[in-house]
């Protein structure tokens, strides 16, 4: 069969052009191929980034967890349960509920037995007792946990650079030194109760001991009654205040929110000193350098107390350091 010229050109432009499409069509296929492969070697990339990102979160979220995470914890609690005005059976059981603390300092106390007796039989054997022997039925004393902290040595502060702090019928600051068990740490608790009536002698106190906490080496918790009428809308308290806090010595762990912590009836139903705080919490030493937290704990109907209830709210305290 013979082709004309003109059929043969036509055949050859027409198989030329099936031969374009086709390199075109199979051009597109390796560009969409070619494109695929990189959008999943971009989506792995992009997948291992984010698996590498979130292990690194991780490790920075539980480096910050350690870093933040604290070492140790010491939960304290006082109360002066005011000797003489109370039912020590109501007390005993108010104690009870306000629940577990490592430490609990009471001041006011005219029968620590009965305190001791109540302890043990809600936490059998898991509390040790120091009695303060000063200030007649109105006595200083501090309970802690065994299982926590052992028992070194217990101690009256009787004078301090020729301040005698027990003028006879007052309280001698209690010193109770502990050791933490798991750290291995010592720490002095000082428990005071200090001079209700001889502003003079009170701040002769305060200053006393201002000058026995500024040579010691061990971190001290000191917690109690210190009739230091410190008026928080005033910001001010007495010379006792003063005194005590001068020179930085003691660092005041002020409550988060600051609440009357005693009641003083003035006959007509009303407190006669209001906006007022007697109790405190105070660290020097190393103890400074811990995280602390302090709230006066208010219970319903607590104030104005009555015949058998404390005219002075509990105080808490929770301390606290890291591992840096």
């Amino acid at each position: 069969m013979k082709f004309t010229l003109k059929q043969l050109i036509l055949f050859v432009t027409v198989a030329a052009m099936f031969i374009g499409l086709a390199t075109y069509f199979y051009a597109q296929l390796e560009t969409a191929r070619r494109m695929e492969l990189q959008a999943r070697a971009m989506a792995e990339a992009e997948r291992e980034r984010a698996l590498q990102a979130s292990l690194v979160s991780n490790s920075l979220a539980s480096n910050t967890k350690t870093l933040h995470e604290p070492r140790f914890m010491y939960s304290i609690l006082h109360w002066n349960i005011e000797s003489g005005g109370n039912d020590p059976a109501t007390i005993t059981q108010q104690l009870v509920q306000v629940g577990q603390y490592d430490i609990i300092g009471l001041s006011g106390v005219p029968q620590p037995e009965v305190y001791e007796k109540a302890i043990d039989k809600k936490w059998p054997l898991q509390y040790g007792f120091v009695r303060g022997d000063t200030g007649s039925s109105d006595r200083l004393w501090v309970m802690f946990n065994r299982e926590k902290f052992e028992l070194l040595e217990s101690s009256g502060i009787q004078e301090v650079g020729g301040v005698v702090l027990n003028g006879g019928k007052h309280c001698t600051p209690l010193v109770v030194r502990l050791k933490d068990r798991s750290e291995g740490r010592d720490l002095i608790v000082l428990q005071v109760h200090l001079s209700l009536e001889d502003a003079e002698f009170r701040a002769q106190q305060a200053g006393a001991l201002r000058e026995w906490a500024r040579n010691q080496a061990t971190p001290i918790i000191a917690i109690g009654d210190y009739n230091f009428d410190y008026n928080f809308r005033a910001q001010k308290g007495n010379a006792g205040f003063d005194e005590f806090i001068r020179d930085g010595v003691w660092k005041w762990i002020e409550p988060l929110e600051m609440i009357d912590t005693s009641w003083s009836e003035d006959g007509s139903g009303n407190d006669r000193f209001p906006d007022t705080m007697l109790e405190f919490n105070f660290v020097a030493g190393a103890a400074k350098h811990w995280q602390a937290k302090c709230r006066v704990i208010v219970r319903q109907d607590d104030f104005p107390d009555n015949d058998k209830t404390s005219a002075h709210r509990p105080v808490e305290l929770i301390l606290s350091g890291s591992p840096f």
